[in-house]
C-alpha cells in the first residue's frame, strides 16, 4: 500500500526587515513635503492656537515676580491646565494619525488621500488618545518588570496607529493590533529595536554636522578675537545668524523625523495586512513589490 504523505505546510512568510526598512524611508521622500509641511502647519496650529489659548487665561499662569504664581494654580486652573492638555493630546493625535493614514496610502500607491486623512483622524482622535493611554500604561509597566515586557507591549501595539487611521477601527483598534502582531511580535520587537537604533545614529549624525557648520561659521571670528584680544563685533551677529539657520535646518530635521514615527508602524502594518489577509484591498497586492 502506497504511503500519501501530508503535504508540507507552507512556510510562514516574513516581515522582510529590510524591505520595512527601505519602505518607510521611500514613503517619506516620495512625498516629503506633503509629510514635513502637513507636520509644520499641524504644530504651528496647535502650538499658536492653544498656546496662545493659555496665555490668554491669564488667571492660570499668573507670572508674580517672574515665577509662576502656586494660587492661580489652584481650583479653576487645574481643571483649565488639565483641559488644554487634553487639547494638546487630541491636536498630535490628529497629526499622526494624518500622517499614518496617508502613509498607508501612498505605500498602496493610492496617493496621500489629504480629505480621507483629515475625515479618519477626527473620528479616530479620542479613540487613539484613550487606547494610546492605555497602551502607553503597559508599556511603562512592561518596562519595569525588566525592560523586556514593555519591548513585547511596543510590539503588541505597533498597528493600533494606522489600524484606527486606514480602518477606523476606533475603541477596536487594541484588538486589531494585538490580531494583526500574533505571530510577529518577537521580530516586531527586533525590528522596533532596530529602528530605534538607526533613528539614534541619523540623530547623532545631524548633530555633529550641524556642529560642524557651527564651528566653521564662528571658527574665523573666535580666532580673530584670540589673537587680537578684542571682540569683532561682526562676531555677535555671525552668533545670531548661524543660531537662526541651525534653528531652521533643525525645524526642518523635526518636521522629518515626527513623520517617520507614523510611517515606520504604517508600514508594518501594511506588511501585516498582505501576509494575513492576502491584501484587504486589491492595492495591497503592490505594497512591497
Amino acid at each position: 500500500m502506497t504511503d500519501i504523505s501530508a503535504p508540507a505546510a507552507a512556510p510562514k512568510p516574513n516581515l522582510d526587515i529590510g524591505r520595512i526598512l527601505s519602505g518607510s524611508f521611500s514613503v517619506l521622500f516620495s512625498r516629503f513635503w506633503y509629510f514635513a509641511g502637513v507636520t509644520f502647519l499641524a504644530m504651528l496650529v496647535i502650538f499658536l492656537v492653544l498656546g496662545g489659548g493659555m496665555l490668554a487665561l491669564g488667571g492660570t499662569f499668573a507670572l508674580v515676580s517672574g515665577q509662576l504664581d502656586p494660587d492661580a494654580m489652584a481650583g479653576p486652573g487645574i481643571a483649565v491646565v488639565l483641559i488644554f492638555v487634553f487639547l494638546y493630546a487630541l491636536g498630535f493625535a490628529a497629526l499622526f494619525l494624518v500622517l499614518a493614514r496617508s502613509a498607508v496610502t501612498v505605500r498602496l500607491g493610492q496617493g496621500v488621500q489629504f480629505g480621507a486623512a483629515v475625515s479618519s483622524a477626527l473620528a479616530g482622535m479620542i479613540p487613539f488618545v484613550l487606547t494610546g493611554l492605555l497602551a502607553y500604561v503597559l508599556f511603562v509597566f512592561g518596562f519595569i518588570l525588566f525592560i523586556v515586557p514593555g519591548l513585547y507591549v511596543g510590539a503588541l501595539v505597533t498597528a493600533l496607529m494606522p489600524a484606527i487611521a486606514y480602518e477606523r477601527a476606533g475603541f477596536r483598534g487594541l484588538a486589531r493590533s494585538f490580531s494583526l502582531t500574533r505571530g510577529y511580535r518577537w521580530t516586531i520587537v527586533g525590528l522596533n529595536l532596530i529602528w530605534f537604533v538607526l533613528m539614534l545614529v541619523i540623530s547623532f549624525v545631524v548633530q555633529m554636522i550641524l556642529g560642524v557648520i557651527m564651528l566653521a561659521v564662528m571658527a574665523p571670528a573666535l580666532m580673530g578675537a584670540a589673537e587680537t584680544g578684542a571682540v569683532d563685533p561682526a562676531l555677535g551677529a555671525g552668533f545670531g545668524v548661524a543660531a537662526i539657520v541651525i534653528n531652521l535646518i533643525s525645524l526642518l530635521l523635526y518636521c522629518v523625523f515626527l513623520p517617520l514615527t507614523a510611517i515606520f508602524p504604517s508600514v508594518i502594518y501594511a506588511r501585516l495586512i498582505e501576509i494575513k489577509e492576502g491584501g484587504a484591498a486589491d492595492a495591497l497586492r503592490a505594497v512591497f513589490e
